[in-house]
């Protein structure tokens, strides 16, 4: 699996997300401010409520941007050991493998690639702590599963 490509892809899909999430922000903070929504009484409450959706959607618009940029600025690993930028393939014995990618931020995105479900593991996770530094052939224990490293790129 070629890991520029994967970084390419990944900065593409995220693009894509912030787009979309920038245009539901848009949309929710046009609604909370229309005039047909403003409370004409105290129990009216659809426009305030809408004002702290688009806070919230606008928190998240933040946060994929500032993932976005430390996404893009980031070097995949090329290392055989796990660290930032490694793509990680793990398995349970007689399972079906599982692949993580470590990055700076994001952590908790999947994208598709390559006919393979990838998984963004920020490196403040506890997943990612335990594979830290581990190679190819390791086994680690993850609450109750046992999961064997097949291959780290």
């Amino acid at each position: 699996m070629n890991k520029k490509d994967l970084h390419q892809h990944c900065i593409r899909h995220l693009k894509a997300q912030v787009d979309a999430l920038e245009a539901v922000a848009r949309e929710t903070a046009s609604t909370s401010t229309d005039a047909e929504h403003i409370a004409r009484s105290k129990y009216e409450t659809f426009s305030l409520e809408s004002s702290y959706l688009a806070r919230g959607q606008a928190m998240r618009v933040e946060e994929m941007r500032e993932a976005l940029l430390k996404i893009t600025a980031m070097t995949p690993s090329e290392n055989h050991n796990v660290q930032l930028g490694a793509l990680v393939e793990l398995s349970e014995p007689g399972g079906e493998a599982e692949w993580y990618w470590l990055v700076p931020a994001g952590g908790g995105e999947e994208l598709e690639f390559e006919g393979h479900q990838i998984n963004l593991l920020s490196l403040q996770s506890p997943l990612a702590q335990i594979l830290y530094k581990k190679q190819s052939g390791e086994q680690i224990n993850l609450a109750s599963r046992t999961l064997q490293i097949l291959s780290v790129h």
